[in-house]
Formats: C-alpha cells, structure tokens, sequence
C-alpha cells in the first residue's frame, strides 16, 4: 500500500541528455513507485519522461547568479510547501538547496532527507546534518560525517540500462576511462601506468579517456595533458574523447576490455555501471576495493593500477569471467537502482 503523505523531491535537472545528471530523471520515477504523488522542484527541465503520479516545477536555477537563484527557488519551494504540509522531502544531490530550506523544514516538523555521496565535508552538509532528519548516502565511506542520521543505502544503477554480457575474448589491450576530465580523476596516474605495464610486458596496450573538462582548472589540467603527452597521441595508443550521452556509456563499454579507474575519493557510480556491464575495473578506489575485491589479491595499502592490470593480464579467461560473474551478482544486490529507491522509500516513510 502506497503511504499517504507525498514527495517533493529537489534536484539539478530533469533532463535526459545530461551527459552527468540524466540518472536524476530514472530516481525520480523508480522512487515514484513509493508514493501516491511526486513532486519535483528542479534547477533546469530538458528532455524527460515521467510517471504519471509525477509532476515538474523549474525554479530556472542560473549557475554564477547565486543569489538571484536562492531566491526565485525559496519562493517556488517555500508556496508550494505551504500549501502541502502532509509531504516528505528528499534532496537529491542539492545540498545547497536543501540548506535553504532546512531550518524552515525543521520549524514546520516536515522530514526532510539529503541525499550526499562526496568525502568534501562542506558547511552545506554540516547545516544539512544538523537541521535535517537524515542524509542518505552510498556506502559508509561516502559521506564524510559519522552519526546515527547517516544512512547508506548502496548506489543506483539501473540493470536494464546496463545489461551484463560475457567478455567475448581472452585479450586485454584496449582500456578505457568514462568521467570528467579533472585533476581529482587521476588521469596522469592512469597514462603512466599503462604505459609502464605495456613496456615492461611487452604488450600493445591503449587507453582511452572519454569525458570532457568542465571548469577552468579543469582545462588547465587537459592543455597539460594534451601537451605532456602528446607523442603517445601521436602513435595512437593514447586517445582523449569528449563527453558522450549516459545513455551511450553501456554500450561503449562494451568495445573495451576493461575500466581503468584511479578516482580515491567516495564511489563512483562509473565503476559500478562498468561492473554492472561485465568488464573488469581496475581501480585503487578504497570502496570498491573492500565491496569487490582485488585483481591482484592484494590488501588495500598494496594495491596499485600496475598491480591490478599485471594480475589481469596473468589470469585466464575463464577465471577472469567467473570473477565478473561474482562481482555482477555484488553490484546487483547491493547498487540496483531498484533497491536503491526501496531503501530510500523505507527510510522516508518510517518518520
């Protein structure tokens, strides 16, 4: 049975051509399954399709007009929370926006949850933490506050969009990377390594990094990249690719032989998905490490991107695919998007 109250939920965008934020439009309809209305006051509507017990509002958020935002958002979420007090709230990923409406949240005894999956412990989370019933996070170690209102609930990705098939063959040449060109990815890192394996083994390895810079350190960071290694670009092992829709990622995953990750911040949802498709990652992430395990069978303080892609390039194919198998049915139980809304639906409706 569907419970009474309704949900606002607050977000970025609804718009699936976002290349970083279309996920936002499939929680929204998967947590839609929970409740008899939703609600969503987003920054921005785009290409979106939605279930018929959901409704959008755009507060028209400007990036670089702060101010001018708060405000025109305040007014849209504060007329719309008068006049639906029987309503839950759930952040998601706005932080900034949630901190807005936090204290009048808390005075009007109105459940208010943010979702936050980044080890920044901004002032936002620390009003969020205070003020709010709760933040819903990924794993323990994705959210930087230790506390009884931290619950984590595992990531949200959806099995029908990224589909598990068995590698096709034995070899382990072409590697890839799918995330945002910035410095916090490790790119550098990822390009050395592959290079020292290639030489020291003597094989014929590329790496490709697909995702497009999106601040000014971050293109300060690319040009260096462009000119640091522009001879392994030249010979073509060596191939950087702009951003690409989400709804193409599960497929150009599958054109590569592996994921090569060197982000050790919280868990990226991008490993995930590319366990979630069935091709190994190789990664340093501590997270993913302690969830899935190691390539190399190593501990978390000896693992590195050489050991893993040695240990890959060692195994046979039959246990490389048994190994894919195990870790599939992990990502399943633990990071479905399905799961991921029913998680949150019982955390949202038991206050």
């Amino acid at each position: 049975m569907l419970p009474k109250k309704n949900l606002l939920i607050l977000n970025y965008c609804m718009d699936l051509k976002d290349p970083l934020l279309s996920h936002q439009v499939e929680a929204v309809n998967e947590l839609s399954k929970y409740f008899e209305k939703v609600t969503v006051i987003t920054g921005r509507v785009g290409l979106c399709e939605v279930s018929a017990n959901v409704q959008i509002l755009s507060s028209n958020w400007i990036k670089g007009l702060h101010v001018k935002s708060s405000l025109k958002f305040f007014m849209l979420a504060g007329n719309f929370i008068r006049r639906n007090r029987n309503t839950i709230v759930f952040s998601h990923m706005t932080e900034v926006q949630s901190a807005i409406l936090s204290i009048p949240l808390r005075i009007l005894r109105i459940p208010h949850f943010l979702w936050y999956a980044h080890t920044y412990k901004s002032i936002f989370l620390i009003i969020n933490h205070y003020f709010a019933n709760g933040i819903i996070t990924s794993t323990k170690g994705s959210c930087p506050v230790e506390s009884n209102k931290v619950f984590p609930v595992g990531q949200a990705i959806s099995n029908c969009n990224f589909d598990f098939s068995n590698k096709k063959n034995n070899r382990v040449k072409d590697l890839v990377h799918i995330g945002r060109f910035d410095q916090s990815k490790n790119i550098f890192r990822i390009i050395d390594s592959v290079k020292k394996i290639a030489t020291r083994k003597n094989f014929e390895l590329t790496f490709t990094q697909i995702g497009s810079p999106t601040t000014k350190a971050a293109h300060s960071y690319f040009a260096q990249a462009n000119q640091e290694f522009a001879q392994a670009i030249e010979e073509g092992w060596l191939k950087f690719q702009p951003s690409i829709l989400r709804s193409e990622v599960s497929k150009t995953l599958k054109n590569y032989d592996a994921f090569i990750h060197a982000y050790n911040g919280s868990l990226d949802k991008s490993i995930i998905e590319a366990t979630f498709v069935g091709i190994p990652v190789l990664t340093t992430n501590p997270e993913y490490i302690e969830i899935f395990g190691s390539w190399s069978k190593q501990g978390l303080a000896s693992v590195t991107l050489e050991s893993e892609l040695q240990a890959l390039l060692d195994m046979q194919i039959i246990d490389i695919t048994r190994e894919l198998e195990n870790r599939r049915i992990v990502a399943f139980q633990g990071h479905s998007l399905s799961n991921w809304a029913f998680q949150i639906s019982k955390i949202l409706t038991r206050i």
